[in-house]
């Protein structure tokens, strides 16, 4: 996997806890920008509606883009609205914990935390099976919790990995990821242990993927040997350096659960011969792209598109008169 696409597509900020919340805070944020951007506009086409619809019949521009950014913007205020709230809730502890200490804002979010409804658990297929050393076909898990309280707990069956909680996201699964070649790094250099499917992305390769692994360790167990399919195994040392890579990233899995959890597939496609002939062009798809990317990238063009309408309200270009 090329280091662009993992660092911005697919696993943003998951080498460490400090990174970890930092993405959460950049999400939240963003989430914030895209319904008041959203908002904006609404209120921009509104306000100014009748001076569009003349400057679109003036100049030969078809009148229903008005309206197709009014849908666009409805579209994307209603899309964050609960990460928009979310953001709210976040700066509100945010706020309680520079007024009465983190303690308190933490104790408040813990408890709007165990209020919040479980989600459809999170999990992903890595390229290789992991157990503990010593217990062979073994599942095993590492607690999500602090002094606060308890976030759920990562499973690990083999070659998949899920999240069990109210919270989580698939971010956190490439979290677990990275701390377990972290903490192996020296004993097995040159190891590159990654998510290869997504459940909310590409369920159905999951399972099939998921199958064949099962095969393996079944077929390695009738037969007796060591290793069929790629197999790490972890030391005690390594679980309890890896225990306390997942204690430390409690506090923003809770923070996380305010915030919808949107996963989709990425396509970036780059013309050769532009359209309309479009006759040959480049593409490139990635499994899963974090929603920082997806919901960053629809940021950019809301805000791009609202100073624009607002550019042309403030200076409106020049069109015949009737």
């Amino acid at each position: 996997m090329s280091d662009f696409a993992r660092t911005f597509v697919r696993e943003p900020a998951t080498a460490d806890a400090t990174e970890y919340a930092t993405r959460v805070r950049r999400l939240s944020t963003i989430y914030a920008v895209l319904f008041i951007s959203s908002l904006a506009g609404i209120v921009l086409l509104c306000w100014r509606g009748k001076f569009f619809v003349t400057l679109a019949q003036r100049s030969n521009v078809e009148t229903l883009t008005i309206a197709f950014f009014l849908v666009f913007f409805a579209y994307i205020a209603i899309l964050s609205s609960r990460g928009a709230l979310g953001a709210v809730r976040l700066a509100g502890w945010g706020v309680l914990a520079m007024v009465r200490g983190r303690d308190a804002a933490e104790k408040a979010r813990t408890r709007a935390f165990e209020r919040q409804q479980p989600r459809e658990g999170r999990s992903a297929a890595l390229n290789v099976v992991i157990e503990r050393e010593g217990q062979p076909f073994q599942h095993f898990a590492f607690p999500i919790a602090d002094e606060y309280g308890h976030a759920g707990e990562l499973r690990v069956e083999g070659a998949r990995i899920a999240y069990r909680g109210r919270g989580g996201s698939n971010n956190l699964l490439a979290y677990f990821a990275r701390q377990v070649q972290a903490a192996i790094g020296d004993r097995m250099p040159g190891l590159d242990i990654d998510p290869v499917h997504w459940n909310g992305v590409d369920d159905e390769s999951q399972r099939a993927y998921l199958g064949t692994v099962q095969f393996a360790q079944n077929l390695r167990r009738a037969l007796n040997v060591e290793e069929l399919w790629p197999t790490v195994w972890l030391t005690d040392e390594e679980c309890a350096i890896i225990g306390s890579c997942m204690r430390a990233v409690t506090a923003s899995v809770r923070a996380e659960a305010f915030l919808p959890d949107f996963e989709y597939s990425a396509e970036h496609k780059l013309p050769i011969i532009p359209e309309p002939l479009g006759i040959a062009s480049l593409s490139r798809s990635e499994r899963r792209a974090d929603p920082v990317a997806t919901m960053g990238l629809a940021a950019m063009v809301v805000v791009a598109s609202v100073a624009a309408i607002a550019y042309i309200i403030v200076l409106p270009p020049w069109v015949p008169g009737t």
